[in-house]
């Protein structure tokens, strides 16, 4: 039972699309996102599982070239409410609330907003699947 819901988590991400994301120099894109641009240089997974077994437990943009001064990271869950917010070099979410709560198993949006020397400003945005 556990693989079918995966299989379907993996579908439903896949069909909501995310935008910006690169895996192996491809861009995914997703017609019902804007299409804006974001850092090629800038990745993030699909989904993940918090079960502390070591193996994707967090959710991290992955960034590799010039790295940014700041990531702010900030989580909505599919309703529109604030469920994480932080913002630094290398920003986490662990699949918990800001008040150490678990999330609940679903679809949560994400958005990068990026600041790089000088100043110059970059916003990323998509889905992420947590599974538990």
């Amino acid at each position: 039972m556990k693989t079918l819901l995966t299989c379907l988590l993996f579908f439903a991400l896949n069909t909501l699309g995310a935008q910006n994301i690169r895996e192996d120099s491809t861009a995914v894109q997703s017609p019902s996102i804007d299409t804006a641009t974001c850092d090629p240089n800038i990745r993030v997974q699909k989904s993940f599982c918090p079960n502390c077994d070591g193996i994707n437990d967090i959710f991290s943009p992955i960034v590799s070239g010039e790295q940014p001064e700041s990531i702010e990271m900030i989580i909505y869950d599919r309703w529109g409410v604030l469920i994480y917010q932080q913002k630094s070099a290398s920003p986490v979410w662990d699949g918990t609330t800001a008040k150490g709560t678990p999330c609940a198993a679903g679809v949560y949006m994400w958005i990068l907003k990026i600041t790089y020397a000088k100043n110059e400003k970059e916003t990323c945005k998509g889905y992420v699947g947590l599974v538990r």
